[in-house]
């Protein structure tokens, strides 16, 4: 639950695994059903994509790999000496 780069609800309520861990449990699960799983947040890197999926994901969504590309829109900020993009989740409020 909620392991995407911008989302809170892990630590709201206090509870959650590890995206990876999280698509093998529902993998197993749903082996035998037609359901596809979308692996949703906690990807970072391209390695964790192939990570996803090998670990039994359809499709995975990755909005802050391509939030911080320079083809996708968005406000710059420097902080602490570095570059950030500003970014919203399907889930921001606001």
């Amino acid at each position: 639950m909620g392991p995407g780069s911008i989302c809170t609800t892990r630590v709201v309520a206090g509870t959650g695994v590890p995206q990876i861990t999280a698509v093998m449990s529902v993998a197993e699960a749903l082996k035998n059903t037609k359901v596809k799983i979308i692996a949703d947040g906690g990807l970072r890197y391209s390695g964790d994509v192939c990570k996803a999926i090998a670990a039994g994901a359809h499709a995975v969504m990755v909005g802050s790999l391509f939030a911080g590309t320079d083809e996708a829109p968005g406000e710059r900020v420097l902080f602490q000496g570095k570059v950030f993009k500003k970014y919203r989740g399907m889930g921001s409020i606001g």
